[in-house]
């Protein structure tokens, strides 16, 4: 079953993109056209609209995939014969770790609010990347942060938690 030649593996890379480049087109369509409406709160009439960054991103994961789409399907007779694929396991855990961190952060900054929140996340986040420095991990966290709020609350006018 298993077709161990450079071909087959090269069929698999190019389904792979194409799978992944459709996936991200119709999540990007999906928060487009029906989630970013229902799930923000009413624009209060000054500063930038909670729909803005949202529908920013969603647009810009909708070009960039549509653009790689197209030049992967363009670009299917150019690619390189690869002679192996090997994926490294610990790329996918590592994924796995951030992606449980990042989501189990995101009530800190409800409970907590944002500037609180945000260094307890920072602060994880930097351990988790492997830095043991305990000044350094906490001048950063704070520092972060800090621009962070100022740059959303008084450049961007955008009401946080």
């Amino acid at each position: 079953m298993y077709d161990d030649s450079p071909k087959y593996e090269e069929s698999i890379v190019y389904r792979a993109n194409v799978i992944s480049y459709i996936f991200c087109i119709i999540f990007s369509l999906v928060f487009l056209l029906c989630l970013i409406q229902r799930q923000c709160p009413v624009w209060p009439g000054f500063g930038i609209p909670a729909t803005y960054f949202p529908t920013l991103l969603c647009s810009v994961i909708l070009i960039c995939s549509t653009v790689a789409l197209c030049k992967t399907i363009f670009d299917k007779y150019k690619l390189k014969v690869v002679d192996s694929i090997k994926i490294d396991k610990s790329l996918f855990w590592g994924l796995l770790k951030y992606t449980i961190a990042i989501t189990a952060c995101m009530p800190l900054i409800c409970y907590f609010g944002f500037i609180i929140g945000g260094f307890i996340s920072m602060v994880i986040f930097q351990y988790l990347i492997g830095s043991r420095k305990i000044v350094q991990i906490v001048c950063i966290s704070i520092i972060t942060v800090l621009v962070q709020y100022a740059a959303f609350w008084y450049g961007l006018k955008i009401i946080l938690p």
